[in-house]
């Protein structure tokens, strides 16, 4: 029987993609998607058909869930393109030339700032200003008029004015009319009703394309370097352990889980981590 030699895995590019997809995942919190709205996860959903992202904190349309996907898929291949090779130099770790790193999420961000520039000039035109002030040489002319108009036919004309109006007859004043008020009766809204509106129906689909996300981002195994038993409580280890049973295969330890969820929780509280150990000149 002829001998099955398996692929050899390069641990470098290995670690270098993993990276990569931290970064990128990283990177999409600072993203903006269009319709997305500002709120909290336990509030009901503004609008049908959207949903909270934990990423970005924000309550964005459904459509957003692939335009996610695209651009940290499409950031990560660039992240990994701009990562040098420690043993060929000009190269990256997959083996191509070198090139600048443009973040995906500011690229269409700067986009559509562009976009939304030249949609305000074409609704807003420029004002030209043709240098003829016509409103300020009318007036000017009435003004050189009544300089040049003597006191004494402007005090005639303003007492023929005064002659031929005739008096003012007294405005008669209506009684208030006193307004009766017709008690309607009060409807209160039902509470079965209340609850009913409140629940938003959710199909299998967007519970498994939400599982994929959450998958995507802390259940999938990593480089372990010093393989040890996790501490943790047994609770909390049985927790685990039935959230790695979702991923066939066995590929999935609770020490992943744990390392990713480690991992983000740094990544989020880095800057006030760092700021409490200036003090003792060290980072993390």
């Amino acid at each position: 029987m002829a001998r099955t030699i398996a692929p050899k895995i390069d641990a470098r590019l290995f670690t270098a993609q993993m990276n990569a997809k931290e970064k990128a995942r990283c990177n999409i919190r600072q993203y903006i998607p269009i319709g997305a709205v500002k709120g909290n996860f336990w509030d009901d959903a503004p609008a049908p058909g959207m949903y909270y992202d934990n990423d970005i904190n924000m309550w964005c349309p459904e459509s957003f869930k692939l335009e996610k996907m695209e651009i940290i898929e499409e950031d990560t291949q660039r992240i990994i393109d701009t990562t040098p090779d420690e043993e060929r130099d000009g190269y990256s770790v997959n083996g191509k030339k070198l090139v600048p790193y443009v973040s995906v999420v500011s690229e269409r961000m700067n986009s559509r700032k562009t976009t939304e520039k030249e949609a305000e000039k074409v609704v807003q035109p420029e004002h030209c200003d043709t240098g003829t002030p016509t409103v300020i040489k009318h007036v000017s002319a009435k003004a050189d008029k009544a300089s040049a108009m003597p006191k004494s036919a402007s005090q005639t004309s303003k007492s023929k004015i005064a002659d031929m109006a005739s008096p003012v007859e007294p405005i008669p004043i209506p009684e208030p009319i006193v307004s009766i008020e017709e008690s309607k009766p009060t409807v209160e809204p039902q509470p079965e009703a209340v609850e009913q509106s409140k629940k938003t129906r959710r199909s299998a689909r967007m519970d498994e394309a939400d599982f994929d996300i959450l998958a995507g981002k802390f259940i999938y195994p990593t480089d372990l370097a010093e393989k040890k038993p996790l501490f943790f409580p047994t609770d909390i280890r049985e927790s685990l352990k039935l959230v790695a049973r979702l991923i066939p295969g066995g590929k999935v330890s609770p020490s992943h889980i744990a390392i990713h969820i480690i991992r983000a929780w740094l990544d989020e509280n880095r800057d006030l981590l760092n700021r409490m150990l200036s003090s003792q000149k060290l980072s993390i």
